[in-house]
């Protein structure tokens, strides 16, 4: 037995889970640059 799922419910929930995903690299990013500038300040130190 399979539920019919509409298409608009489809595609939001993969946009969403693309969101989801980008966001989380962009805060990976973000975290990885501070640990980078927070190492490079205690190498200075």
């Amino acid at each position: 037995m399979t539920c019919w799922i509409p298409p608009e419910l489809l595609i939001y929930k993969t946009e969403s889970k693309l969101l989801k995903i980008t966001s989380e690299k962009r805060y990976n990013a973000r975290v990885q640059e501070r640990n980078q500038e927070y190492s490079f300040t205690e190498t200075l130190k």
